[in-house]
């Protein structure tokens, strides 16, 4: 009786693989007008991708990931401000009241802000002001993102249409 390990090694996963491998016809993945020989001779020329290839593919990423994120702040914001006639609030923050007053869809009661004043020691109007301008900052932001959103959607596919014009 032969004992088999439970968890199988790598050269016990190449074997099997090697010689699955010879029942598996890869030719009929290849067009019909490209035959082995020239497979082969790819694989002797080392002609296929290495990992070293996909260098200007990462440097691209993050090149573009900059010129995004410059992009949305120096031009797509302001536009979206300007056009959408929005004035953005300087807000900031307030962690405390975040914490007891989460941000939710429907008004706080009175009796709930006056409550959170009365533990705080904060003016009720204060907490007012607060709890308003971080509603507004919400829907100020969300508009700046879909109309963003938008504008390199239309970049996209004014671009897809132009390359598949001209190519």
């Amino acid at each position: 009786m032969v004992a088999f390990p439970l968890i199988p090694t790598i050269s016990i996963i190449e074997q099997a693989l090697f010689h699955i491998s010879h029942y598996i016809d890869y030719t009929t993945m290849f067009p019909p007008s490209v035959d082995s020989s020239q497979i082969q001779n790819m694989i002797d020329d080392k002609v296929f991708p290495t990992l070293s290839g996909l260098a200007p593919a990462f440097s691209y990423a993050i090149m573009l990931s900059l010129l995004r994120y410059i992009l949305h702040f120096l031009l797509f914001k302001p536009l979206a401000l300007r056009s959408m006639k929005i004035k953005e609030i300087k807000f900031v923050s307030n962690p405390n009241i975040d914490r007891s007053l989460p941000s939710k869809a429907t008004a706080y009661s009175r009796d709930a802000i006056l409550e959170y004043c009365k533990l705080s020691g904060m003016e009720d109007t204060d907490v007012n002001d607060y709890l308003w301008n971080r509603k507004r900052h919400i829907s100020t932001q969300k508009k700046v993102v879909k109309y963003v959103e938008a504008f390199w959607r239309a970049i996209f596919y004014i671009t897809f249409s132009v390359m598949g014009y001209y190519v």
